[in-house]
Parts: structure tokens; sequence; C-alpha cells
């Protein structure tokens, strides 16, 4: 039926039909590959995913931020798109999971994409836009290869194909075509990556080791926490494994098909560390092998949560003794476990997406992103230490340390409060209220605003810099001026350069609830700063910045800083020593990224980039030589 009189209809109708909230979609599970479920014989494990309902849906799918287009760019062809309102798809819940129909395709790319997007949107409490680049483009079959890649200059994800091995292969048929597009786990780490990009752009810039480790190790977490939303995963999983998560290779194996497909006789990567080696950290260089700390570190601390909350279930099962008897396990049982099981990751992975609130603009360290995790959580969760202790233990027997904590006590490992109180921060009380007292009636879309920067010289406002494009008129843009001006007038407490360029590149309102269930709202703002008096020989220029927390009555809470040396060294010289010496380091680190970063490139591709893209991350590389097993 047409919009048109589909408008027409409901107009008439007195007591017209609401629409729906959710659309169900039915997917592979984890991929197309089967699994043994010992009794039940080999299955391929289907499940629905249930996807905000987006009005006005074009086949491709194509909506308002994800548009799947699926050209086959072998073929040089395009495949006819699904149309998921057309009334043959909605009574089946979608297409039937199939390896055969590209219309199934685009429609598994597009329900994991979507429902991951509203994951996102529901841990951070805000709408995720794309600003300037509008949408998120997807192409199922963009070329033949073993690999799938965001490219963040076209705003695309691109997923190839290929034949899998003639041996070894697993359950998959020697030979037989397998597509990235339908394993659940690529679909969500490709997709990660680019929300990572919309949240924190300058996370781009390989500007340390963990910059782009973390990019790895951060999307297979997402990926990963994935599994325990679906039951039909997860109860499974656990009776097979009698209930011990950390034997599970389908809930903490990533990418099954994928790493069978090509000969390596087990998942692509796995979150299983049956022997922490707190050594691996520093001495893993390639990003997915340094990835893979952060993933186990936080899977260390899941695990060792999970087998608390849930000892109490195996003592009444077992008589008291602890240790259960052979044989299958109750389905009660197992329903229990997969209850807590499922609870405890929807925790775990909201505070991993909360916390990029706490993390600084760039250079990111898995240090930085610790010490964000237990602000997190000390934030909404102050008498309740369980979270937060068994992070630090969980990080601390993988290496991982906050080296300026001075122990590690939560306390000391969240972010202190800002190393001299600042008032008056231009937060809107008025607003404020609007946002507490009606959060439905506040527009999503402007929650989040990326304007550009300004320095002293220009203070024309943001609209002559935008052109067209310039945001609207209203509060949010007059923001950017004020937070300029606060900036300016504080830049040693905020740990900015009073003579360097500023620029306001990011802000938006953040609503938590306590745990006594108040709601809290606090600003986030993002700084940066160039020097391009430090540019590098080929011309990079270095950059630095802050991320600043206040709350609504207008008092910084915190800041978050990562700040270079000073043009004027009587700046430097008034600076703790501490700082100072971070900011020197910082410096060479640079430096060092650079030419290491040259001197592992195979082609030495950076050698004609321009400089601001020299140390920026490329997927499509960085992922087709680490399944090749070639450094990067």
């Amino acid at each position: 039926m047409s919009p048109a009189l589909r408008s027409r209809r409901d107009a008439d109708d007195p007591h017209p039909y609401r629409r729906p909230s959710r659309r169900p979609l039915r997917i592979f599970a984890l991929d197309p590959m089967r699994v043994d479920r010992g009794k039940s014989g080999m299955v391929t494990p289907r499940a629905t995913l249930f996807v905000p309902f987006e009005d006005g849906l074009k086949p491709g799918p194509q909506g308002k931020r994800l548009r799947v287009i699926d050209y086959d760019g072998v073929h040089q062809r395009f495949y006819a798109p699904i149309d998921l309102d057309h009334p043959d798809v909605l009574i089946r819940d979608g297409l039937p999971p199939t390896e055969t129909d590209p219309r199934f395709h685009q429609q598994m790319v597009y329900a994991v994409m979507a429902g991951l997007w509203a994951d996102f949107e529901t841990a951070l409490g805000r709408r995720v836009t794309l600003g300037r680049k509008q949408f998120l483009t997807v192409f199922p079959h963009a070329f033949y290869g073993q690999n799938a890649y965001y490219d963040p200059d076209t705003s695309s994800l691109l997923f190839g194909y290929y034949r899998a091995d003639a041996t070894d292969v697993g359950t998959n048929l020697p030979g037989q075509m397998v597509y990235t597009c339908l394993s659940h786990d690529i679909i969500a780490h490709e997709t990660t990556h680019s929300l990572v990009d919309r949240l924190r752009p300058e996370f781009m810039i390989n500007s340390n080791p963990d910059v782009p480790a973390f990019h790895e190790g951060f999307a297979d977490l997402v990926a990963i926490f994935q599994h325990f939303k679906m039951n039909e995963v997860l109860e499974p999983a656990l009776a097979d494994s009698r209930g011990e998560l950390s034997r599970s290779e389908a809930l903490l194996g990533l990418a099954r098909q994928f790493g069978y497909s090509t000969g390596t006789k087990a998942p692509l990567r796995t979150a299983r560390d049956d022997d922490p080696d707190p050594t691996r950290y520093r001495s893993s260089e390639e990003p997915h092998e340094r990835g893979a700390v952060l993933v186990r570190a936080v899977f260390d601390a899941f695990i060792s949560m999970y087998n608390q909350r849930t000892q109490d279930l195996v003592r009444l099962a077992s008589d008291g003794s602890g240790v259960l008897r052979e044989g299958a396990l109750h389905p009660d049982l197992v329903n229990r476990l997969a209850r807590e099981a499922s609870a405890l990751a929807n925790t775990f992975f909201t505070a991993l997406i909360r916390a990029f609130d706490y993390l600084p603009p760039l250079d990111v360290t898995f240090e930085d992103f610790l010490r964000s995790l237990v602000t997190v959580d000390f934030t909404l969760s102050p008498s309740d230490e369980s979270l937060r202790v068994a992070l630090i233990e969980g990080f601390r027997r993988h290496g991982i340390y906050p080296t300026t904590a001075g122990s590690l006590g939560d306390e000391a490992v969240a972010w202190g409060p800002a190393t001299k109180p600042i008032t008056g921060f231009p937060f809107e009380a008025s607003l404020l209220a609007d946002v507490i007292r009606d959060l439905d009636d506040v527009d999503p879309e402007g929650f989040e605003v990326d304007p550009k920067g300004f320095d002293d010289n220009d203070r024309r406002g943001l609209d002559q810099m935008y052109g067209e494009a310039a945001p609207s008129p209203g509060p949010w843009r007059d923001w950017a001026v004020h937070l300029y001006d606060f900036a300016k007038a504080h830049p040693d407490e905020l740990q900015l350069d009073p003579d360097a360029h500023l620029c306001v590149t990011g802000m938006h309102p953040t609503i938590r609830y306590r745990a006594n269930g108040r709601p809290t709202v606090d600003l986030v703002v993002r700084y940066l700063q160039e020097r391009p008096d430090l540019a590098t020989a080929t011309g990079f220029v270095p950059r630095g910045g802050c991320t600043v927390v206040a709350g609504g009555d207008g008092v910084v809470r915190y800041v978050i800083a990562k700040r270079l040396p000073a043009q004027n060294p009587a700046v430097d010289a008034k600076l703790p020593p501490a700082q100072l010496a971070d900011a020197r380091s910082r410096l060479a680190g640079l430096g060092r990224q650079l030419v290491e970063t040259r001197l592992h490139d195979p082609g030495d591709a950076y050698r004609h980039l321009e400089p601001d893209q020299q140390l920026r991350i490329r997927f499509a590389l960085l992922h087709s030589a680490h399944e090749r097993g070639e450094d990067q």
C-alpha cells in the first residue's frame, strides 16, 4: 500500500493501529556454519532480532542512516533489493536465513547493524547521528577476497566473499563460497569501527600503538557481547559447556566460519585465556594481537563476576557440593544461568559504551579506557564496587594498569576531579530542566553537534565557516561560542595551551540514571589544539586536547587531557613536573609512531600521503594483512 493511501486510511479510521516500535528480522545467529549440538545433531543457529521500526524504509533496505546498496564489484551487477515492507516479507519476520539469496544477505547486514546502532544509543542515552556524512552505505558483495572493512573516507562498509580452503574447513564444504556479510560477528565488528569513528573521530589517527589496537579490541568486545543477547545461542552454549562460560567456543569465539574456512581450524579470534601472560601486552605490536589483550582483560573480569553471581545456583543444583553431577544440566538451571549471563553482559556492554564520554578526544590508551570504565561505574554506582574491582583485577592480570594512579584502589584508578575548581561552565539550567522534565520532547537530532573551531582572529561565528551546512541558529550553535570563550578564559585549568589554535570539536549532554533512580545530566565537550610549529619533517602536525565533563551546576567534574608542550616556554615552566613530562613524552611518541608506521608499511604507501593522512588508520590494509598473517 502506498504511503498516501495508508495515511488516508489512517486518517479515516477512528481507531488507527499504532505503528510498531520494533521490526522482527531473522538472521543467522552467528554465521552459516553448522555446530554440533550433541543429541540434537548438527544445526545452524538462527535468531530473530528486533530492530527499530523505521517508517518509510525503502527497498535496499535504505533508511535515513543506513543504506544497503547491493552492487557486486566482481560481476559488475546490482542485485534486486529487498523490500522489508512488502507484505510477504513482513508476515514472515523477513526472509528465512539462506546463503543463496542476495536479498537475505541484505536483510542480514541491515538487521545486525540497525540492532547494534540501537544498542549504542540505549547505552549512551542519546542519538548517534552521522553529522555531515549523513548516512552509512553498506555493500554486501563489494569485492572478492578474505576481507571486510570500514572506509571512513566514503562512510561505507564493504564486505568481501571468497571460496573456502580445499581442506581442514570444519563443517564448511571445501571450496564453498563464503560471504563475510553473513557473519554476525564480522558485521558487528565493522559497524563498531564506524560508530567509534563517529564518537571519537581523532581515534582514526594512529598516534600510539594502543590506538589501532583499541579499535580492533573494542570492536571484538562489542561483537562477542552481542552473543549474549541471543537466547538461541546463549542457552545451548551454556548447556554444551555445562554452565562453564570459559569453555564455550560459541560464546567466546569470534567469526567461526571465517576462521575455519581459511584453514585455521578455530574461530578467527577468541576471548578465552586460560593462562594470562602480563608481558603479552607490551610485547604485542600487531594491532589485532594487542587488541586481543584488551578483549581478554575485559572477559577476565566478566567471567570472574559470572562465576561469583552463579555459584549459589551451582550449589543449589549440586546439593551444596559446588560440583555438578554428570549428565545434561536441568533446563531450569540452564535458563537461570543464561539470565544471569545475559544481564551481566548487558551491564558490561553498557559500561563499555558509556566509557566514551570519559575518554580523551585523541591518542587513547588501554590505561585511559580502564580509567574511564572505572569512572563510569563510580559515577553511577558508588556503593557497589564489584564491577570496577573486577575490571581493575582483570586488566592487572593482563599487564594493563594506570601508571600514574598511585595505587590500584578504585578511587585511585578513576579519573580524579579537576585539579583546580572550575565554575561558571556555560550549561543552561533551563535546557537541563526541560531534559529532565520530559525527555521525549527533546529533539534527538540536536543532541550531537560538531562545530568547526575558530580562533581569536575569526569571531564571525559558525555560519560563515559552514556556509549552507551551518547548524541552525539556537542554543547548540551558541554554546559552541560560549564553550570556546570559556576554554580561552581557563587554559591552565583545562590543560590547554593558551597560545595554540583551539577548536571545539564536539559537545553533547549526557543523561544517566544513578542506582537510586535519579537522573543526572552532564555536558561533555571535546577541545582540540594543533601545533604547526612542531610539525615533523614530513609535515605531520601534532595535536593535543581534552575532554571536559561538567554538571548542570556549572562545575567542571573531570578534565581528561592529552597535552603537548606549550608554545611559550614560560607556560611549561609553571606546569607540574608530571604534566610536563607527559606532554614531552607524547610528542616523542608521535615521532616514533610515524617512523614505525612508515617502516612497517610494505609498500611505503604513506610516503605520498598528505601530512594529516600519514598516521590515519586504513582498515582495508590492516584487516587484509592480518588475515594473511603479515605484520603491519
